[in-house]
């Protein structure tokens, strides 16, 4: 073809330090940024950056914001969280205050055990966001104590292209809404795709997604449980 050379490899290369391309949907296509491993059974944010290593988690999401360098495409991959309980040392709500940090758990469809997490402060938010570009995928959310005002999620200031993707939103308890935008801010470029809300068996949201100001905001192809008010207001 056109513009390409076949490269033909005669003896032994050591490609150390090569740079990665890649195209869109393929590992490499993003700037590679450091990726950091929480385990709330076996970790401990003693290992610091050590944590880049998934034999040496951290305990605690927010030790490994703490460790994360904004716009630089890190990512925290969550191992093992029951969603039965959080974190013995973890500080909610978490703060997703770094921008362009993907966190993401090994939750699929039909597997709801792995990678969950939920705030045990009454009437608290487990995850606000306020840095640009976050992203949220593959968790299993919720709120593990009583109150009626706590969030799963809530957009906490001004911050664009947040995107939340895959995850089973489910408040184990009565939480106000799954995820909301509150105040006179906009949360522009929004982007809610292929969640899992709630169950159908009973009402734990008053909405599962509360959107005061969030101009150009997609939201797609998401199920939705049991509602005591809407679905989405």
């Amino acid at each position: 073809m056109a513009g390409f050379q076949q490269l033909r490899v005669t003896r032994e290369v050591d490609f150390t330090g090569a740079t990665i391309l890649g195209a869109g949907g393929v590992p490499g296509a993003l700037a590679s940024g450091k990726t950091f491993y929480v385990d709330a059974t076996s970790g401990a944010d003693g290992y610091g950056t050590l944590s880049q290593n998934f034999n040496y988690p951290l305990e605690t999401i927010t030790a490994a914001m703490d460790l994360c360098t904004a716009n630089k495409g890190d990512t925290i991959v969550v191992l093992a969280n029951s969603p039965s309980s959080p974190a013995a040392n973890e500080t909610f709500p978490i703060a997703m205050d770094v921008g362009g940090v993907l966190l993401t758990g090994m939750y699929s469809r039909g597997l709801l055990s792995d990678s969950g997490f939920g705030t045990d402060v009454l009437n608290g938010n487990t995850i606000t966001v306020s840095a640009n570009y976050a992203t949220i995928e593959n968790l299993y959310l919720g709120v593990k104590t009583g109150g009626s005002t706590g969030n799963v999620i809530e957009g906490g200031a001004s911050a664009f292209s947040f995107t939340l993707r895959n995850c089973y939103i489910e408040a184990q308890y009565t939480a106000l809404y799954g995820f909301y935008t509150g105040g006179s801010y906009d949360f522009p470029y929004l982007l809610l795709e292929d969640n899992v809300w709630g169950d159908n068996n009973s009402s734990k949201f008053t909405n599962a997604i509360r959107l005061f100001n969030a101009t150009r905001g997609m939201v797609r192809r998401n199920v939705f449980g049991g509602c005591s008010s809407y679905t989405i207001d």
